[in-house]
């Protein structure tokens, strides 16, 4: 960014809402523009190349869907905020329709707004912290194309060590103690550099040969570097994902057991994490893995509930012992009613059924202070700690117990 003002533009069809935006955003050193109608609006999008954009969206006879759609036509990479006095639910549709289409919605703000409220989303978008709001295994990082991977490929890496484990800690939420770290697999390939699992997961699954190794290769890796923790208490567990790919075969849970006897654990140090559509394919089948791998000791946790439609269902005489919460409900605790809801619901729902609740994606110490109220037992997120490399963990965990004793509060 040069040394110019960040170019703020308006569409609000009251003109007099618009000039005050106008005044409040020069006066935090913002180069402001208010326009009232669509047709304007669009004109100087092209004109201005605004920075950010705040967008009513009730327009009179146009609406701020539109504008949405037309921005996402034109490749708009800024940030929105956006603006109405429609309820709660009304502004969050319009939040995920935005998200949707790759816009960056970066606030939204209840109409009548105060101006103390308008200073403040200002603010954060003049000092955002894009980094931290973006999670590890969705884009950052992500290596550019440089033709297809494949299957076969993703084999070869893990035979010349080209995968490696990272590792993101689990805490309490009442006594911040380390209760498990999931092992996060990353494939450092020589000429994409980093790339993701949401980008070579997928591929690895077109094999099943090539995923049930994956699998096996995360659980050995991180037992075997576990052990080599020393300030990793012994009960800490270890939370690996499973694929739903390996549970097809009615031999994985023997299998498994097998891997983790000879590597000398014990199953009820391992948490499988399965999410929920791993549940609805061959659920008869399915049922039969699962609850053998209870049997002989494993946790299970559904992860990234409730972002499917049969989550309940796949509850019900499941053999789950846990409940991750997905952080698309995590990250949108604080801002959306429904988010809230569902949240509060789910951790109720959990311990009435004698499941642990964990929340993933906790950014903040108000995401997490509003997990606790609800009841979620423990995070994950950001505001604990980043995935880190197995060599790093011995130092954070003493940070974290240092940190913990001089805390009066939660962090």
């Amino acid at each position: 960014m040069s040394d110019r003002p960040m170019r703020l533009l308006i569409l609000d069809d009251e003109v007099a809402v618009g000039r005050l935006l106008v005044r409040v955003a020069e006066r935090a050193g913002w180069e402001a523009r208010s326009t009232a109608t669509a047709g304007e609006f669009q004109v100087q999008v092209g004109v201005d190349r605004p920075d950010a954009i705040m967008l009513d969206l009730h327009l009179g006879d146009a609406d701020g869907i539109e504008q949405l759609r037309f921005l996402h036509g034109r490749g708009y990479d800024g940030t929105i905020v956006l603006m109405s006095g429609f309820a709660d639910r009304v502004l969050d549709a319009a939040r995920e329709l935005g998200t949707s289409l790759g816009l960056t919605i970066s606030a939204i703000v209840a109409k009548p707004a105060t101006i103390e409220e308008i200073e403040a989303v200002l603010a954060a978008i003049q000092m955002p912290d894009r980094t931290a709001a973006i999670e590890p295994d969705e884009t950052h990082g992500a290596a550019p194309s440089l033709g297809p991977l494949s299957a076969a490929r993703i084999d070869q890496g893990m035979i010349d060590g080209e995968l490696q484990l990272e590792y993101q800690p689990i805490v309490n939420g009442k006594d911040r103690a380390v209760e498990e770290i999931e092992a996060l697999a990353r494939w450092h390939h020589p000429t994409r550099g980093l790339v993701m699992p949401n980008e070579f997961i997928p591929i690895s699954e077109q094999d099943t040969g090539v995923i049930d190794r994956l699998t096996m290769w995360v659980v050995r890796t991180a037992n075997e570097q576990s052990k080599r923790i020393h300030r990793l208490a012994t009960e800490t567990r270890l939370a690996v994902n499973v694929s739903a790919k390996n549970l097809r075969s009615l031999e994985f849970p023997d299998q498994l057991a097998g891997l983790v006897a000879e590597l000398g654990a014990a199953p009820s140090n391992l948490t499988l994490e399965i999410t929920e559509s791993a549940t609805t394919s061959d659920p008869t089948a399915t049922m039969d893995i699962l609850t053998r791998l209870r049997l002989k000791g494993f946790r299970l946790a559904m992860d990234d509930f409730g972002t499917g439609f049969s989550s309940l269902k796949a509850l019900v005489n499941s053999p789950f012992s846990e409940i991750k919460i997905d952080k698309s409900f995590v990250a949108n605790v604080l801002a959306s009613r429904d988010a809230r809801v569902i949240v509060k619901t789910v951790a109720h729902l959990a311990h009435d059924m004698g499941l642990k609740t964990v929340a993933e994606g906790a950014e903040t110490q108000a995401v997490v202070d509003q997990l606790l109220e609800f009841g979620v037992d423990s995070v994950q997120g950001y505001h604990v700690s980043r995935p880190m490399p197995a060599n790093r963990l011995d130092g954070w965990l003493s940070e974290w117990s240092a940190a913990g004793r001089r805390a009066r509060g939660w962090c």
